[in-house]
C-alpha cells in the first residue's frame, strides 16, 4: 500500500460518511441522543438540588414550629376530621330543632308534663352530644400541626416527584444514547476491520476519533479533501 493512501482515522471516517448510506444518519442520531442525555442529566441534577432544598426548608420549619412535636396530627387529616365533626354537630342540632318544633301537645298524646319531660331528656342528650363533639373538635385543633408545615411538606413532595420523573427520563435517554452510539461505533469497527484488519492501534484511534463528534454534539465529520 502506498504511503499517501495509507488508511488514517480521519480518512476512514471521512470515506465512511461519504460512501455509506447510513453513516451520516447513525452519527447524527448518536449525537442527538447524547445531547438529550446530557440535557436530561443536567435537569436531574437541578431537580435533585431543588428537592433537597425543599426538604431542608420543610425540616427547618418543622424544627422551628414543632421543636418537641406536640402537634402530631397532620393538618390535612385534622381538617377533614373537623369537617366530619362539624357535620355531625350540625345534624344533631338540626334534629334538636326539629324535635323542639314538633314538641307541642297533640290530641290523644300523653299528659303535657310527660311530653315535656321527654323533650327535655332528648334535648339534654342531644346537647351533651354536641358538647362532646365541640370538645373533641377543640382537642383536635389543639393537636393539629400548623398549616405552613403542610404547605412546605407538599412543596417537598412535589419537588421529589419531579426529581424521580427526571431520573426516569435520564435513564431512558442514557440507554437510547448508548444504543445509538454503539450502532455508529459498530459501523466504524466494521469499516476498520474491512480495510485494516488486525491493526489494533489504528482501530482504537479511529474509534476515539469517531466518538469525538458524538460527545461534542457535532452532527458529522467532513471527509478529507486530499491525502493525509
Amino acid at each position: 500500500m502506498q504511503s499517501d493512501r495509507r488508511p488514517t482515522p480521519a480518512r476512514i471516517i471521512g470515506e465512511l460518511l461519504l460512501n455509506h448510506p447510513e453513516a451520516g444518519s447513525l452519527l447524527r442520531k448518536a449525537s442527538h441522543w447524547r445531547a438529550l442525555a446530557a440535557c436530561s442529566a443536567d435537569t436531574t441534577r437541578r431537580r435533585f438540588e431543588a428537592a433537597q432544598a425543599a426538604r431542608l426548608a420543610y425540616e427547618e420549619l418543622g424544627h422551628r414550629l414543632e421543636p418537641r412535636r406536640r402537634h402530631p396530627i397532620n393538618f390535612g387529616i385534622g381538617l377533614l376530621l373537623l369537617l366530619v365533626l362539624s357535620g355531625a354537630a350540625a345534624l344533631l342540632l338540626g334534629l334538636l330543632l326539629v324535635a323542639l318544633h314538633g314538641s307541642g301537645p297533640r290530641p290523644g298524646w300523653p299528659a303535657v308534663s310527660e311530653h315535656t319531660r321527654g323533650s327535655m331528656v332528648f334535648g339534654a342528650l342531644t346537647g351533651a352530644f354536641i358538647l362532646v363533639l365541640t370538645a373533641g373538635a377543640a382537642a383536635l385543633m389543639a393537636h393539629m400541626e400548623p398549616a405552613s408545615l403542610l404547605v412546605a411538606r407538599r412543596r417537598w413532595h412535589r419537588a421529589r416527584t419531579a426529581y424521580e420523573e427526571a431520573v426516569e427520563i435520564e435513564q431512558a435517554d442514557a440507554e437510547a444514547a448508548a444504543i445509538a452510539t454503539e450502532s455508529w461505533l459498530g459501523l466504524v469497527r466494521a469499516r476498520v476491520a474491512a480495510i485494516a484488519a488486525g491493526e489494533e492501534i489504528l482501530a482504537e484511534t479511529t474509534l476515539a476519533l469517531a466518538v469525538g463528534p458524538v460527545a461534542s454534539g457535532r452532527p458529522q465529520l467532513s471527509p478529507p479533501d486530499g491525502p493525509a
